[in-house]
């Protein structure tokens, strides 16, 4: 996850194949205004739900997270079922505030945590390339320029991201900074 005041945020799912490389299940882009004084919230949404288990032929996958800055928040739970032996994906099925998604519409989502209520879209939307991104060894740092370089990709497949967070001259808005 990558949640910094004054910048837009995101929130991945993604899977490790034998090689190493990186791909996304899905990719959550959060508009949002909050400051460096703002209450960050994320967490498992019911831990007793989040969970990773396998029986060494089946992989399942489980998260249910809820994620916000004071009390503007949103809930999804992702779940997948991998063949271990394979590396393939089998099934999977995801919510976002209660609502079940067809992933087969999109693996992106805008969610702006300014709006009341707090609103979600699914776009579809090809999901930037990460082969060369190491998810378990990149600094908080590090993901600034990988938000920009996806969010100039994705601007130009989506007029939802473009709208939210591109300005006209193609570089990033500043997120709304109230109480500053």
């Amino acid at each position: 996850a990558y949640l910094v005041a004054g910048e837009p945020g995101m929130v991945f799912g993604g899977v490790q194949n034998d090689d190493g490389k990186w791909r996304f299940n899905y990719l959550v882009l959060i508009k949002h205004n909050a400051t460096a004084a703002s209450a960050y919230h994320r967490g498992k949404a019911d831990p007793n739900i989040s969970n990773e288990t396998s029986d060494g032929k089946i992989r399942r996958l489980h998260f249910h997270e809820e994620i916000g800055f004071d009390e503007r928040k949103f809930a999804f739970e992702y779940q997948a079922q991998f063949d271990a032996v394979k590396d393939t994906l089998l099934a999977e099925t995801m919510t976002f505030q209660g609502q079940k998604i067809d992933l087969l519409e999109g693996r992106l989502f805008v969610v702006d945590l300014t709006a009341e209520p707090v609103r979600f879209q699914q776009i579809a939307a090809n999901l930037p390339n990460t082969e060369d991104v190491h998810f378990l060894k990149i600094s908080t740092e590090q993901y600034k320029p990988l938000m920009q370089r996806w969010l100039s990709e994705l601007a130009k497949e989506s007029k939802v991201v473009r709208e939210t967070f591109v300005d006209r001259a193609g570089e990033q808005k500043p997120q709304d900074q109230a109480n500053d």
